[in-house]
Parts: C-alpha cells; structure tokens; sequence
C-alpha cells in the first residue's frame, strides 16, 4: 500500500563556503548521487502502484491517500463469504453474452461480503462504530434528506480517468469518457434527473496532471460550482476500484435480475487524519441509510461501508460521499448496470 504524500515548504538559507577543489569534485558526486535517488523514489510515486501482498491499489495525493484496502482474508477462495469464479468459468459467461473479452487469464470474478446482510463497516478510521451506533442512526433521517424536494446533486470525478476492462495490472486509466468513470456518472446523473431531481455533473479530468494534488483540484471545483449555485447540499464522488491479489485482478459483481451488476462501495471519511471536517457524522448517517436501502433492495450490491481518517474534500456538504463503482477488472456495462440501480435508490430516497 503507498504511503500519502505530504507537501511542505520550507525556507532554504544560502551558506557561502570555502571549499576546495578536491572537496568541489567530491560534492559533485555526492549532488549527482543523490540527484539519482530522487530521480528514482519519484518513478516509484509514479509507477509502483500495487501494495504486495494483497490488497487495493492505493493513489498519492497531496491532502489524502485513498483506495480501498481489502484486507488477504476477504479474498481467501476458501471463506464462504464471496462467490469466486475461475478465468475459464469467466471467459465462457462472457462469450455467452456475446461481449469482446480479450485473453483474461489473470481476471478473477469475486462477491464480497454475501454473508453480511444490512448495514457493515471496514473501519479503517480511529473512531468506533458499533451496532447501537448505526441503529441510532437508521432510526433518524439524515438533514439532507429532509430538503423537501429543495436537493441539487453535484457529480464530479477526483480520478475520472479510472476506466474499466482492465486486462493488464497498471494500465487502468482512459481519456475516453466512453470508457472510464465519467461514462458512470453520466449514467448515474440520467437517472437522477429522471426523478426531477437537480444535478450537476462536472466532468474534468482533475488527475488529468497527476494523481498527486488530484484531491486539491476537486476542491477548487466544488467552490466554484457552491458559488455558482448555493443550493448545492449532495456531493457524490464517483470512482472505481482496484482489487488485485498476487497476479490476479479481481472484479466484484452480482447478478441482479439478469444481468451481471459491478459490486459497489460507499466511502465515508472523517478527521482523523487531522483535516478539519466536524460534520463528517452526518455524511455517516446518509451512507448508513443509503446502505440501508441498498440491501434490501438488492441484496449483496454494496460491499461494506468504508470509514476513514481522510476527509475526501467531503467537509463541504452535509450529503458528500464518495463512491467506488466496480473496480478495474469489472466490464463498463457492470458498473453502468449498478449505477442505474444507485440512482433509483437514490432518487427514490429524495422523493
């Protein structure tokens, strides 16, 4: 798992030295030196990628470091609560409905979490929830659902080059919008607005740069979509997963009706990690009851909630979540499925 990055500014003194022209040809070495150490831990930033060992790919921002970490015993084939599929068993599902599935050896099919009906955490925050906790909260609605029809939705993409039918570990991420995640919150907007809800759906590529300040550069966006419309009380992340274990990529999903649905997870963060965000309960309460809905309507969608020390820019409303759609391995057509079935869920809970 890579560690989060934390910019610092320092201020710098300048020292005039005598040196010596022995000792000027023994700092040269030792400045190109470490001028090659550097060169190197920033190519690390850039293209290691994968926690060895198990678990979700984890990005550097400049604010917070988020992915999903899925610890080695939630995709041990031998527990019982998840459905494994083999590549073979895969490729013949996928032939059968007649979708362009290159040679995916290395994909794994996987259902997370079937034995944990209703509402459940991965805390991965220094605060305790428990079950009096989250029934405390279903038994109240959340602010933000008591607008009374006054709700405006932003939709926006921190790493909106997230894309889908990853066939390669490290090659996950697309320019297309045909392809990648914003294709997802356009579809999850559609089904918003067929609920005469109002909602805006902001589709820049803030990682377009660099993951590194993705975080910053969404906030800025946020601002200036608040300022131009003040009515704005939900904010809806939408991202995507990477699973991947070993030399396998594993992609969650569920058959829903008859079709196959990318598995999904809400992600809550807070201010343990020291960045101020007092309001972090009430975007607790409004994944605990979406979560709620989630898994009564479609049993085994949303994976476990996932609670953080980071804040994910989710101080600026009362409604912010951000949400994992599937992760690399799953198809676009899985997670365009999902996000359909999120906007009815989510619509009916503002109607």
């Amino acid at each position: 798992m890579r560690k989060r990055v934390k910019t610092r500014t320092a201020e710098t003194k300048i020292i005039k030295i005598k040196i010596t022209k022995a000792k000027k040809i023994k700092l040269c070495f030792l400045v190109m030196f470490f001028v090659v150490l550097l060169s190197a831990g920033i190519n690390i930033s850039k293209t290691n990628m994968t926690r060895k060992g198990g678990g979700s790919r984890l990005y550097n921002e400049s604010e917070a470091a988020f992915a999903s970490y899925i610890p080695e015993s939630e995709i041990n084939p031998e527990q019982s609560n998840q459905i494994i599929r083999t590549e073979e068993e895969r490729d013949e599902k996928v032939n059968s409905d007649n979708i362009n599935n290159p040679e995916n050896s290395n994909i794994r099919e996987i259902s997370l979490n079937l034995d944990k009906p209703g509402v459940n955490f991965n805390n991965d925050s220094k605060y305790k929830i428990n079950t009096g906790d989250i029934e405390a909260m279903l038994s109240k609605k959340p602010n933000i659902l008591s607008n009374n029809g006054n709700t405006t939705i932003l939709i926006l993409h921190t790493h909106a080059t997230e894309s889908y039918g990853v066939t390669e570990i490290g090659v996950e991420n697309s320019f297309d919008n045909s392809k990648n995640v914003v294709a997802v919150g356009e579809r999850l907007a559609q089904i918003l607005r067929s609920y005469n809800l109002n909602v805006i759906h902001d589709k820049t590529h803030h990682n377009g740069e660099a993951f590194v300040g993705s975080y910053t550069r969404s906030l800025a966006t946020i601002e200036k979509h608040k300022k131009e419309n003040p009515g704005i009380n939900v904010i809806i992340d939408i991202h995507r997963d990477s699973i991947e274990y070993g030399e396998y990529m594993y992609s969650p999903s569920i058959i829903v009706g008859d079709r196959k649905a990318a598995q999904i997870m809400l992600v809550v963060g807070t201010d343990g990690g020291g960045l101020k965000h007092p309001g972090w309960k009430e975007n607790l309460s409004f994944a605990v009851h979406l979560q709620s809905v989630l898994q009564t309507q479609y049993p085994g969608l949303a994976r476990c909630i996932n609670l953080r020390n980071e804040r994910f820019n989710q101080h600026m409303s009362a409604g912010s979540i951000l949400i994992e759609m599937g992760a690399g391995a799953n198809l676009l057509d899985e997670a365009l499925y999902s996000a359909e079935l999120l906007g009815n869920v989510i619509g009916r809970k503002f109607n």
